[in-house]
């Protein structure tokens, strides 16, 4: 079985938890499994590159070990979906991380925010609170992510019988 490190991207500070940016860190922590490691970079989400390279140094991992779990503004809210290598899409957590790690390819679980249906600026949206309507239907969609991590973390549990 592979090893996976699963990363909940988002910014550390208190203020920042209910946030559209720390959808990645919610879905981590709501993953919570004493078999699988979790990382929560310390550093604001601009620089998550940072940590995450130091984080795989220390750890003798490789990038093909991650699991990068994120908001993502190109998905429409609450939906969830896979992305293996590839384009960061604009999502400068994860530019930072594929900039430090010099690769593009890593896994990521990407879990739609959708965009600002008005003139906010993309910078100000992602750093709002959920309006009453989506935060009553994130623990559906943290329940959904999570359920297509333990998917991918653990195959064996998951196999078709018959």
């Amino acid at each position: 079985m592979k090893t996976f490190v699963l990363v909940g991207l988002g910014n550390p500070a208190e203020r920042f938890t209910h946030t559209r940016h720390n959808l990645g860190r919610r879905v981590v922590t709501a993953f919570s499994d004493p078999q699988v490691e979790t990382f929560f970079p310390p550093t604001f989400m601009n620089e998550s590159g940072e940590a995450v390279a130091s984080f795989i140094k220390e750890k003798a991992l490789t990038p093909s070990q991650l699991i990068i779990v994120h908001d993502d503004l190109e998905l429409p809210f609450g939906e969830v979906r896979w992305k293996e290598g590839g384009s960061a899409n604009g999502h400068n957590g994860v530019r930072s991380i594929q900039e430090k790690l010099s690769t593009q390819e890593i896994l990521r679980l990407r879990i739609g925010i959708g965009r600002p249906a008005d003139d906010t600026p993309i910078d100000e949206f992602v750093l709002q609170r959920f309006s009453e309507s989506e935060e009553a239907q994130l623990p559906g969609i943290i329940e959904r992510a999570v359920s297509e991590l333990r998917r991918r973390v653990f195959p064996e549990d998951h196999q078709d019988i018959g």
